[in-house]
């Protein structure tokens, strides 16, 4: 409702942005409760706006995209969507992908970054892609990076390649520790224990190592540097080994 009165009310663009990502971390408290009915309107008005991104009004749309992957994830364990409900879902935001040569650098990095969190949240619930998928996408990012974008779109390539092995940056996560707040921070034991992430591991962190080492733009190289760090870091202790 407070989405509703911030659209119909004209607030700015970051208040709209906003109150997306306050719904993304209520998220956590709806499904800790079960309120399945909570879940699935926000849901609903998150794609819901994805799904009519030609129509939606710009902060709403970049509101609800970032939002999107944790709810999502969120509305797959909970039964809310279905398998299928969740292909149609990555596809829609696959699209938007296709359709980003006439959009800002902004907007391009939010579809960006939710597409590749999107991709990661519900992979490690158990959703099933076609194969090849990740590694498309991991494919069209660097080559995204490497054709002459801007920088606030290079930016937004570092995050989205993080996101899409799990390091969940600049996003509410789909999990949250109870026994760390910064649990959430480390990589999915999905990418951490799983060897056959290892080779796109590998590929993410030899794409941040070479942007260092190549981009001439400080504010790029400073977040790559970040990004690699977080994902440096050891996994998390046996208490929060859960987080996802």
């Amino acid at each position: 409702e407070s989405l509703a009165v911030a659209r119909v009310s004209g607030e700015p663009r970051y208040h709209v942005i906003g109150a997306f990502m306050g719904l993304a971390f209520a998220s956590a408290a709806l499904e800790a409760s079960r309120d399945t009915g909570g879940l699935r309107r926000a849901y609903f008005l998150c794609a819901g706006q994805v799904q009519n991104a030609a129509e939606a009004d710009l902060s709403t749309l970049m509101g609800a995209e970032p939002a999107l992957p944790s709810i999502a994830a969120r509305a797959f364990r909970l039964g809310i969507i279905q398998p299928a409900d969740a292909g149609q879902l990555v596809g829609m935001s696959g699209a938007l992908l296709h359709n980003l040569d006439e959009a800002g650098p902004h907007q391009t990095t939010a579809a960006l970054v939710a597409h590749a969190t999107l991709l990661h949240a519900l992979l490690a619930d158990g959703f099933v892609m076609p194969p090849g998928t990740v590694d498309a996408l991991t494919t069209h990012l660097s080559q995204m990076a490497g054709r002459g974008s801007s920088a606030p779109v290079r930016r937004g390539v570092l995050v989205a390649l993080a996101n899409l092995i799990g390091a969940w940056v600049g996003v509410p996560p789909s999990r949250v520790s109870a026994s760390s707040p910064l649990g959430s921070r480390y990589l999915s034991p999905v990418v951490v224990e799983d060897q056959q992430s290892r080779p796109l591991v590998e590929r993410v962190a030899g794409h941040l190592t070479a942007v260092l080492e190549t981009d001439s733009d400080p504010k790029v190289c400073r977040l790559a540097a970040w990004v690699l760090g977080s994902l440096c870091r050891p996994p998390p202790p046996a208490s929060v080994s859960g987080i996802a």
